[in-house]
């Protein structure tokens, strides 16, 4: 396969950015009282609505294991929206549906992204690009 078309509906949260502290631990439990930080509800309701979405649309019998890929993202809000942080969610998700190998450079060769604001329409278009196709 040389190019595989992947559309996510909803906004895309920041794992980075949408996360919650939680206490764990204390007084008798015999484990010492901590806070740990987790992603929230919000979040995790995001990403099995979008790993449904991406086993639904795709059909890979293998990992991708260098490619190139292009990230068309839409965005209810015109607020503090941080882009590569959304990105990373994605690539998060990929990684954990098998569809790319990993998010590290050598797999994610090179990338381009671009924002939009859409008050309708609020998700991503990503294009991959299988660089290993007919090799």
């Amino acid at each position: 396969m040389e190019y595989l078309k992947i559309i996510l509906k909803g906004q895309i949260p920041s794992l980075k950015n949408d996360r919650v502290n939680v206490g764990i631990g204390g007084k008798g439990t015999g484990i010492p009282a901590r806070m740990i930080t987790v992603p929230s509800g919000h979040y995790k309701k995001w990403y099995v609505s979008a790993r449904e979405q991406i086993h639904n649309q795709c059909v890979v019998d293998y990992l991708f294991r260098h490619v190139e890929i292009k990230y068309t993202l839409y965005y209810r809000i015109k607020g503090r929206i941080d882009l590569t942080n959304s990105i990373q969610s994605i690539e998060d998700l990929m990684t954990d549906c098998m569809v790319i190998e990993d998010d590290r450079y050598r797999v994610i060769s090179k990338y381009s992204a671009s924002a939009h604001y859409n008050k309708v329409k609020a998700g991503a278009e990503i294009l991959i690009h299988n660089l290993d196709f007919n090799r």
